[in-house]
């Protein structure tokens, strides 16, 4: 069914963040610290707020890559 498959995708989108935001921060503990902070680029709220969207985690893992390219924190 298309529910079955978007909570795939979610997974899956999940899995990857969170791969990908470990890398940038060196270990999971830091990447969890920094998605429970407010954020300028999230309009001043939570980057974890934004984990409850494919769209959302797909703007964090957007802004990941920005940050590993020199773009802020």
């Amino acid at each position: 069914s298309i529910f079955k498959e978007n909570i795939k995708e979610q997974v899956l989108l999940l899995l990857s963040l969170m791969k990908h935001g470990a890398g940038v921060f060196g270990s999971v503990q830091k990447f969890e610290s920094w998605l429970n902070q407010e954020n300028f680029y999230f309009d001043g709220k939570r980057p974890a707020s934004y984990m409850n969207t494919i769209t959302g985690m797909k703007f964090i893992d957007d802004r990941l890559t920005a940050m590993e390219y020199g773009d802020n924190v």
